[in-house]
């Protein structure tokens, strides 16, 4: 179910990896919808900056990484 809430961003993280890749390599990346809002030195720092600017609302924090982590956190809270 959560990967359902993500998949905008989840694209939006795949179409511009390479770029991320190049310019902000083991740093972390918010997306929200296909926007990249910024990208931060830590995971915490990144996650902040979401619930700051979204609330409590589905965006993704990723570690930009050649290989990528398998965790993925959903914000927000889904009913199972």
């Amino acid at each position: 179910m959560e990967q359902q809430h993500l998949t905008q961003e989840l694209a939006t993280f795949e179409a511009n990896r390479e770029n991320l890749l190049g310019t902000a390599l083991n740093k972390y990346v918010l997306i929200h919808g296909t926007e990249i809002v910024g990208t931060y030195d830590t995971e915490h720092d990144a996650i902040q900056q979401g619930y700051r600017q979204f609330g409590n609302v589905p965006f993704l924090v990723r570690r930009i990484s050649p290989v990528q982590d398998v965790a993925n956190y959903l914000s927000g809270i889904v009913a199972i």
